[in-house]
């Protein structure tokens, strides 16, 4: 799943290298008030899609958590590719990808704590101790 989801971004963000020299003012325009509500919306709408077009079906927090995290990657890629020197934009990909591992691991992480306080939840009592120091 990580993969199509980099696929997808390496491509949406392949859409923006022709406009290159003219994308930081894209991306300013996007920042006037007026503005900025469409602008997130359709970013919004996009790593919607993304994250759809690979299966995903989640209908908690975790929809929203997924979507905001895709959401960063793709902003700050999309960032860093202003100044991007590299042939065919080869260190944003790079770059990209890293922060996709860095927050899929991070996803990892916060369900491993979120089950380890689940335990230790049904391991203790009403009062906060375990039933067995009682």
């Amino acid at each position: 799943m990580r993969g199509r989801i980099a696929a997808a971004l390496r491509s949406r963000l392949a859409m923006n290298a022709e406009h290159a020299s003219s994308w930081a003012q894209a991306l300013s325009l996007q920042t006037h008030p007026l503005s900025a509500l469409p602008a997130l919306r359709m970013r919004a709408a996009m790593v919607d899609e993304v994250w759809s077009s690979v299966g995903d079906t989640s209908s908690d927090l975790d929809w929203y958590a997924k979507r905001a995290a895709l959401l960063a990657v793709y902003s700050t890629s999309e960032v860093f590719m202003l100044t991007d020197t590299s042939p065919a934009f080869a260190s944003t990909y790079a770059y990209m990808e890293r922060l996709l591992e860095d927050s899929w691991e991070g996803g990892k992480r916060a369900v491993e704590a979120q089950e380890l306080l689940q335990t230790l939840a049904r391991r203790s009592g009403p009062t906060g101790q375990r039933p067995d120091s009682a």
